[in-house]
This record gives structure tokens, C-alpha cells and sequence, in this order.
């Protein structure tokens, strides 16, 4: 366990603004040695964990080759790039401090491309505004601890301790929200803090101690948020190798979806593939749009069924099928259940789509990917045109363009 800060309120003779800065500083440094050390602690760990048969090449955001670990082995099932099944560890926060933390694991699904893109933006993402709320909640607590130091010899200002309180309680509530176990013990002890401060404010022989005993509470805050910060890095750390597995997972789906589009187009049935392909991509695309919208539209029965009417002028009969399905759902079912069927469909087009393979990469913004996204994107000017040999080659160059 790491060694746990002490700055008593006792016996302090720095001035709050000083001591506030010094309690600044030191998590920050705290936090950066953290981040530095996450990643070879957690590498280790899985290396001792696992056998050498469970080390696989992996790839991370900037295309390079980094060594990680079998998929299963991360407790992800890929094998259907339309249903990506990640387990995730929850924190449930019935227990006591000492004890283990206790987790449960959840499933999760995704498609190919929402399952990379859940370990390379979301995840960072929550992450990071965790750390904004933070820093804001400690930078409130260090002033409060800084004026408490000041408040144990002088005499009592009621208002601002009344303050104070009010301060600390709005941050307890904030804090309760939290997944994090660690979070939970930290908002603990500061309804602890408030109820010594409380008490405090009666004044008597008791007050000092009682302040004392407060800013010792408030220490215990910041260590317990301490703990969290290096247990967020090292998760973030554990989410990396599951990232750089995953993603060399959709590299070669989408060189498999692509080299199957180029030999379609190069068939005996080219011109009808290629209708085809051009169809499912306008429907791919006019389904994500739906959904999009009926997601936030309060009258979302009358819109998705005008939508799909629109739709179904321009659909092959098997896409034709699927929306008089939806029509049925859309006067029937409620939003939640119609989404899923809209999102189930979405999946299975955009995973073998290389019009819609092609967005999907994009929106995830990884660098090298810019050219095999331009030649799919030549394809399908090509495809568009009528030329399908050009459009087949253009396909071939950019599953080659992901080795």
C-alpha cells in the first residue's frame, strides 16, 4: 500500500496558501508516477498470468506493432464482428475498508469498429472527465484543509465554517455518484469531516481537536483518491493491450471484407454484386441517420415510419424485407426495442460494407489508416461509375495497404 500522506493540522505554521500549494504539487507528482509506471506494471503481470502461447502481436493507434495478448485471454469474444462481447469488471461498493474490493463482471456488446473505438476514445474519455471532477473537488478540499489549519489557533468564524460545510457536503454528494470503490470510501471519510466540523461549531475546550480531527479526515480523502488515481492508470494500462488486440482483430476483418468485395467484383455476377454493394450501403447509411434521429425525437413513430417509406424506394428485396419488418416495429414496439433492431441491422451492413467501412475508420481517427481509407473511397468513386475492375483494384490496394 502506498505510503499514506501527513500533514496534521497540528503544529502547522505555513500559511494556507503555501500548504495548499505544496498539496497541489505533490499530487500531481503523485499522479505522473502513476501514469509512468502503469503500463510495465501491469505488462508484468499479465506475462506472469499468462502462458507464452497467449502472447499475440498486437497494434496500436499509431499502426505499430506492439506485443499484447490473446483476445480470450482479455475476456473478449471477437469471433462475430458484428456481435463483440467484452466482460468488464464493476465495482460494487458494499464492503468495508481493508477488505478486497468486490467486482462483478459485465457484459458488453459492439460491432467490430465500436469495440475498438470503446478502448480508444470512450474509455480515455470518461476517464478524463473522472480527473476534471477530481482535481476540482481537491482543489476545494486543499483550500478547505489550508483554512482549517489556520482556524485551529485563532478564534472561531461560524460563517466560514458554516461555509466550509456546505462545501464539503456538495462534494460528498457529487462523489456519491461514483462507480469507484475507492471513490466511496473517500466520500466517507468526508461525511465524517463535516460531522466533526459540525460539532465543532459549538465551540468549547473540544473545538481544536475537533478541527484537528477533521483535517486528518480530509488527509484520508486525498489518500483514498490517491489510491483511485494510480488504480484508474493501471486499468487504463490493462484497456491498452486489450486495444492494440482488438484492433489488429478489425484490421484483418476489414482486409477480409475487403478482399471478398474486390472478388465479387471481378465475378460472374459482378454487375449484380456491385448493385448490391451500392444498396446496402444507401441503406446502411439511411438506417444510421434513423436511428440517430428516432434516438432523440419525441414523435420518433410518425418519422421512422416516413423514413422508412422513403427508404424502401430504392432497396433490394431483401432490404425491402427488413423494413416492412421495421414499419410493423415502428407502430408496435417501444423507442428502446426499435432501436436495438435498428442497431442490430446497422451492424450486420457496416461490418462487410466497404462504403460504410470506410466511415467507421475514419470516425476512429487513427492516422495510418488515412490511405487505406483513401483507396476504399477511390473504390467506391469507381464502383459508382460503373467501373467495377478499377473498383476491385482499388479494394485489393487497400486491404493490402492494413499488412
Amino acid at each position: 500500500m502506498e505510503r499514506q500522506l501527513s500533514f496534521s493540522c497540528m503544529g502547522q505554521g505555513q500559511a494556507a496558501r503555501p500548504l495548499e500549494k505544496w498539496m497541489e504539487e505533490d499530487r500531481k507528482k503523485r499522479r505522473e508516477s502513476f501514469r509512468k509506471s502503469a503500463i510495465p506494471i501491469v505488462r508484468d503481470r499479465l506475462l506472469k498470468k499468462f502462458s507464452p502461447g497467449e502472447i499475440m502481436p498486437g497494434r496500436n493507434r499509431e499502426g505499430k506493432w506492439v506485443r499484447t495478448f490473446l483476445l480470450d485471454s482479455l475476456k473478449i469474444n471477437a469471433r462475430d464482428p458484428v456481435d463483440v462481447r467484452i466482460l468488464f469488471n464493476r465495482e460494487r461498493k458494499d464492503f468495508e475498508e481493508g477488505e478486497k474490493v468486490p467486482r462483478k463482471q459485465q457484459a458488453s456488446s459492439y460491432d467490430i469498429f465500436g469495440a475498438v473505438r470503446v478502448f480508444s476514445t470512450h474509455i480515455p474519455a470518461s476517464y478524463a472527465q473522472e480527473i476534471g471532477k477530481i482535481d476540482r473537488n481537491l482543489q476545494i478540499l486543499e483550500q478547505i484543509n489550508a483554512r482549517l489549519v489556520q482556524l485551529v489557533k485563532s478564534e472561531i468564524d461560524p460563517k466560514a465554517l458554516r461555509e466550509m460545510r456546505d462545501e464539503l457536503e456538495w462534494m460528498a454528494y457529487t462523489m456519491s455518484a461514483s462507480a469507484s470503490a475507492y471513490r466511496d470510501l473517500a466520500t466517507r471519510q468526508l461525511i465524517g469531516a463535516n460531522m466533526l466540523l459540525e460539532k465543532a461549531e459549538e465551540g468549547g475546550p473540544a473545538r481544536a481537536r475537533r478541527i484537528s480531527n477533521a483535517c486528518a479526515k480530509l488527509t484520508a480523502v486525498r489518500n483514498r483518491e490517491s489510491w483511485r488515481d494510480r488504480q484508474r492508470e493501471r486499468t487504463l494500462a490493462y484497456e491498452y493491450f486489450r486495444e492494440c488486440s482488438i484492433r489488429i482483430r478489425r484490421d484483418r476483418h476489414v482486409q477480409k471484407a475487403l478482399a471478398n468485395a474486390a472478388d465479387q467484383l471481378t465475378g460472374p455476377e459482378a454487375e449484380e454484386k456491385a448493385r448490391k454493394m451500392l444498396g446496402r450501403h444507401d441503406l446502411g447509411k439511411r438506417l444510421i441517420v434513423l436511428k440517430e434521429i428516432v434516438d432523440v425525437e419525441a414523435d420518433w413513430r410518425k418519422f421512422a415510419r416516413d423514413s422508412i417509406s422513403d427508404a424502401a424506394k430504392s432497396c433490394d428485396e431483401g432490404g425491402k424485407a427488413f423494413l416492412r419488418r421495421a414499419y410493423k416495429a415502428a407502430g408496435k414496439a417501444n423507442k428502446k426495442y426499435f432501436l436495438s433492431q435498428l442497431r442490430v441491422k446497422i451492424r450486420s451492413i457496416s461490418v462487410n460494407n466497404p462504403g460504410i467501412i470506410a466511415d467507421e475508420l475514419e470516425e476512429s481517427r487513427e492516422s495510418y489508416l488515412a490511405p487505406c481509407i483513401d483507396a476504399i473511397r477511390d473504390g467506391f468513386v469507381s464502383l459508382d461509375s460503373g467501373e467495377h475492375d478499377e473498383a476491385a483494384n482499388h479494394f485489393r490496394r487497400a486491404s493490402v495497404l492494413l499488412h
